[in-house]
């Protein structure tokens, strides 16, 4: 279920200061930290903003894919730093993300360290929106390009948020219409 937010801005200053608590489609970090983000240009004092994407003004820029993911947390120099550059609090994963790394763990040592690793990164349910367009590019994609499921709800969730997907295995995204790829 999407939620819309009433942002209102409260000050003269061109930043605002985001409070909130549930959002039940987003997994925030553990730690609670309210952000401040600036609006459009196009909004001023005491004008109000519907947002469709609550995710967008808690500033995520990029959806990490899994096979980042797995590079960061094998402790790869070059991942780490692609992802600095991004910064964290800009970095998102999809909820499939987190279930394909459990998957793969070979222990509960591993599990842990994941789970951990991830407490830091935002992370995207699968919403009725991103479930549709998932479903819609199985339909498009799946028999001509060999697209997967878990592929298609992480390129969905990307495309749902209107960000870029960060990924190693661009030859399984580039031929997603409307995808924006992030690249280092």
């Amino acid at each position: 279920m999407r939620q819309k937010a009433e942002i209102s801005f409260c000050s003269s200053k061109p930043s605002i200061l985001l409070r909130f608590r549930t959002f039940t489609h987003l997994r925030r970090p553990k730690s609670n930290i309210q952000k401040i983000f600036s609006p459009p240009k196009e909004y001023g004092k005491g004008e109000k903003l519907l947002v469709k994407s609550f995710e967008i003004w808690l500033g995520i820029v990029v959806i990490v894919d899994t096979d980042v993911m797995v590079e960061f947390l094998r402790d790869s120099a070059d991942t780490a730093k692609a992802l600095k550059t991004i910064k964290p609090e800009n970095l998102a994963i999809s909820a499939v993300t987190r279930m394909e790394l459990l998957v793969g763990a070979w222990n509960n040592a591993e599990i842990r360290k994941i789970e951990k690793s991830l407490d830091a990164i935002q992370e995207i349910a699968i919403s009725e929106d991103i479930s549709a367009k998932a479903i819609d590019l199985i339909r498009k994609y799946a028999k001509s390009h060999g697209l997967k499921i878990p592929d298609a709800i992480i390129a969905a969730t990307a495309m749902d948020q209107s960000v870029e997907l960060f990924t190693y295995n661009v030859r399984d995204f580039k031929f997603i219409k409307g995808l924006n790829l992030y690249s280092v």
